[in-house]
C-alpha cells in the first residue's frame, strides 16, 4: 500500500473511528464510576417492554448479598415522590423467613404518603405481633401510576425477590396506562424499542436521556395537558372490553410467573370510593362530554342545587326523570344515588351508586366488570381470592365506602388501609397459606392501631401528599370548596413555601375562597384529606 492510500484510508477511517473510540473509552469510564446507570427513569419505553435492572444486586458490609429496588421519581408535575419505595432485601432468602410480595399500583405503594402507611407494611407489623416466632417479610412493590402491563413487563425481576406469597393487587390505572402507553409508542414503536434497547446497555446513553429530560421538565407545564388526557381517556370508551381482555391476560401471565418461581398467589380485588368521588368524566349536562341541550341543563343544574341545599326528595322527583332522559350519564347517576341516600333509601342508593361507577368512562378507577374477572381468574389458576371490594363494603355505612376509607377516588385513608391488611391477613390465614394460632386477630388489630398511633410522618411528606390532594381536587375531581380546605393546610405547615414552589402554587393555588352554595357536587372536606 503506498503513500497515497494509506492517507486516504486515514481520512476515512480515523474521521469514523475516532468518535466511536472515545464513546467506547466513555461508557468504560461511566460503568467503572457508576455514572448514568440504565434505569426505569431513563428508558424511553417507560417500563412498558420487559425490563430486567429494576432490582440490583450489592454485596453488604457484612459480606452477604441483597437485592435494591431502585426508585424512579413519579412522573407528576410539581411531586417529590417515587415510583417503587426504596428498599433492600437479603438474596438469597433466608430459609427461616417468609417472605410475601405485594405487587400493584400506588394504592400499594401507600400513595400519597409512603410504605409506612401502606397496608403491606401494616400487614407486617400485624403479622410480626400475632405471631412473633415466624421472621416475616412483606415486600411492597407498588409503583403509583402503574396497572397491570407494566407490572407485567418487570415480571422476571419480581421472580428474583423469592416469594412465598405473592399478592397482585391492581385495577385503578388501567385505561390511564393505556393511554399512557399511547402517548409513549405513538406511531414509532420501532423506535422506541430501538432507543430503548440501547439505552438500557448503555450508560453514555441513559446519561443522555436523563439529562434531556431534566430539560424538558424545567419547561413550562402545558396547561391543555390534562384536557388532552381527558380526550384521550375518551377515546378508549369502545376499547373497554380490549382494555379488560388485556388486563385478564396481564394478571394471568403475573399468576403464572409467580407459580413458576414457587410462590403462592393471591388475587386481590380493588375498593374504591364510591360515596364522595363523582365520576370523574364531566359528562353531566352542560359539563365537557355532557348533553348541551339548555332545558336538560337547566334542569341538571336546579336538581343539583336543591341537592346541596338538602332538598333530596324534591331534587328526586326532577332527576327520575333526568335518569331516565341521561341514561349514559354517570354523574347524573351519581347525584341520584346521593340525592336517594339523603333521602333514607340506602338500598337504591347502593345500587346507584354502583351504576354511577359503570357508567364512568374515564376508567380511572378499578369497576366491577375487572374485579368480576379477578375473581374468574382466581378460580380458573386455582389461586386464593382476596376480596377487598365487598370486606371494606362490609365496614362501610350503607355498604358504600366513602371519606372513612378513602382520600380520594382510590387511595386509602389509615382506616382504609388497616382495613385492608386485616381483611388480608384473614384471607392467608383462612386459606391456609400462612398459620397462626387464634385468637390471633386482637393481638394484629392492637399492633397495627398502636403503629399508626405512634407513626410520625415527616413534615415534607405530609406536605407532598397534600400537594398530589391539590392536584387532584384542581384537575381531576374539581372541588374548589375542598381545594381551599387542603390550601390552607399547605400554607400553615408550608408558610415559607419551601415545599410548595412558586410554579405548584401558580397551577394550582385559588385566589379566592369559593363562596358560592351549590357550586361543588361533593361533600363537606372531611378529616380524612389531611392525614
Amino acid at each position: 500500500m503506498n503513500t497515497r492510500q494509506h492517507r486516504r484510508v486515514f481520512f476515512y477511517v480515523v474521521p469514523v473511528a475516532a468518535p466511536l473510540v472515545f464513546l467506547a473509552v466513555l461508557e468504560g469510564v461511566f460503568r467503572i464510576l457508576g455514572v448514568g446507570t440504565p434505569s426505569l427513569a431513563t428508558d424511553p419505553a417507560r417500563g412498558f417492554l420487559p425490563f430486567n435492572n429494576l432490582l440490583e444486586e450489592r454485596e453488604t458490609v457484612g459480606g452477604g448479598w441483597e437485592l435494591v429496588v431502585k426508585t424512579p421519581p413519579v412522573e407528576l408535575p410539581f411531586m417529590n415522590l417515587r415510583q417503587f419505595n426504596p428498599q433492600s432485601v437479603v438474596t438469597p432468602k433466608p430459609p427461616d423467613e417468609f417472605r410475601i410480595v405485594v405487587v400493584g399500583g400506588s394504592v400499594v405503594y401507600g400513595w400519597p404518603y409512603d410504605d409506612r402507611v401502606s397496608f403491606p407494611r401494616l400487614l407486617e407489623v400485624g403479622l410480626r405481633a400475632a405471631e412473633p416466632a415466624v421472621r416475616w417479610r412483606v415486600i411492597n412493590m407498588g409503583a403509583p401510576g402503574w396497572g397491570s402491563t407494566r407490572l407485567r413487563s418487570i415480571a422476571d425481576e419480581l421472580q428474583r425477590l423469592q416469594a412465598d406469597v405473592a399478592v397482585v393487587v391492581s385495577g385503578n390505572n388501567e385505561a390511564i396506562e393505556a393511554a399512557f402507553a399511547r402517548e409513549v409508542f405513538a406511531d414509532r414503536e420501532g423506535r422506541v424499542r430501538s432507543l430503548s434497547w440501547v439505552t438500557r446497555h448503555s450508560h453514555v446513553m441513559s446519561l443522555l436521556v436523563s439529562v434531556f429530560g431534566r430539560i424538558r421538565a424545567s419547561g413550562k407545564l402545558k396547561t391543555d395537558s390534562l384536557g388532552r388526557a381527558e380526550l384521550e381517556l375518551s377515546a378508549l370508551v369502545a376499547a373497554r372490553p380490549e382494555l379488560i381482555d388485556i388486563y385478564v391476560r396481564n394478571l394471568r401471565d403475573l399468576t403464572e410467573k409467580f407459580k413458576q418461581a414457587g410462590a403462592n398467589v393471591v388475587l386481590g380485588t380493588v375498593p374504591v370510593n364510591l360515596r364522595t368521588c363523582p365520576p370523574l368524566m364531566r359528562d353531566a349536562p352542560g359539563e365537557k362530554f355532557g348533553p348541551v341541550d339548555q332545558q336538560v341543563v337547566a334542569t341538571y343544574r336546579r336538581a343539583a342545587l336543591l341537592a346541596n341545599q338538602d332538598e333530596n326528595s324534591a331534587a328526586l322527583e326532577i332527576l327520575s326523570e333526568l335518569v331516565r332522559r341521561c341514561s349514559t350519564s354517570a354523574r347524573v347517576r351519581f347525584l341520584y344515588a346521593r340525592c336517594l341516600e339523603g333521602a333514607g333509601r340506602p338500598e337504591a342508593a347502593q345500587k346507584a351508586y354502583g351504576k354511577a361507577l359503570e357508567l364512568d368512562s374515564s376508567m380511572m378507577r378499578a369497576f366491577g366488570a375487572l374485579n368480576l374477572r379477578v375473581e374468574q381468574l382466581a378460580s380458573e389458576q386455582g389461586v386464593v381470592l382476596a376480596d377487598f371490594v365487598r370486606g371494606l363494603a362490609a365496614h362501610s355505612e350503607h355498604q358504600v365506602p366513602g371519606d372513612d376509607m378513602f382520600l380520594d377516588n382510590c387511595h386509602l385513608t389509615r382506616v382504609g388501609s388497616a382495613l385492608i391488611a386485616e381483611l388480608l391477613a384473614e384471607t392467608l390465614v383462612s386459606s391456609s397459606l400462612v398459620a397462626m394460632e387464634s385468637p390471633w386477630k386482637p393481638k394484629f388489630h392492637t399492633a397495627v392501631e398502636d403503629y399508626l398511633r405512634e407513626l410520625k410522618v415527616p413534615l415534607n411528606l405530609r406536605i407532598e401528599a397534600l400537594k398530589f390532594l391539590m392536584f387532584y381536587y384542581r384537575s381531576m375531581n374539581v372541588d374548589d370548596r375542598r381545594a381551599w380546605n387542603v390550601q390552607s393546610k399547605i400554607q400553615i405547615l408550608d408558610p415559607r413555601f419551601q415545599h410548595a414552589t412558586r410554579k405548584f402554587r401558580e397551577h394550582f393555588f385559588l385566589r379566592t375562597s369559593p363562596t358560592a352554595v351549590g357550586e361543588s357536587l361533593a361533600e363537606p372536606v372531611s378529616g380524612a384529606a389531611g392525614q
